[in-house]
């Protein structure tokens, strides 16, 4: 088993629990002897504030996207000379 992993993304976090499923089926025990609790706390922490800053991105796109569209709504139509 990795003690030294990353948790950068995601798919680092799930990474690293599969790791320790895959080893608490091949050992019978858990990957970590005591604190187990307080792994699992930390990593679901860790993936609440990767959520929110994704969040918090996301939001601020669809606020400038909005933002665009009121404008282009402002502007005057185009009118076509004959």
């Amino acid at each position: 088993m990795n003690k030294n992993f990353k948790l950068e993304t995601p798919q680092d976090v799930r990474k690293q629990i599969k790791e320790w499923i895959y080893y608490a089926t091949c050992h019978n025990k858990l990957p970590f002897e005591k604190d187990g609790g307080i792994i699992v706390q930390l990593l679901n922490c860790w993936l609440h504030s990767y959520q929110e800053e994704k969040t918090s991105e996301l939001e601020q796109r669809v606020e400038a996207l909005e933002k665009e569209k009121k404008e282009r709504e402002r502007e005057p139509p185009l009118v076509e000379l004959k």
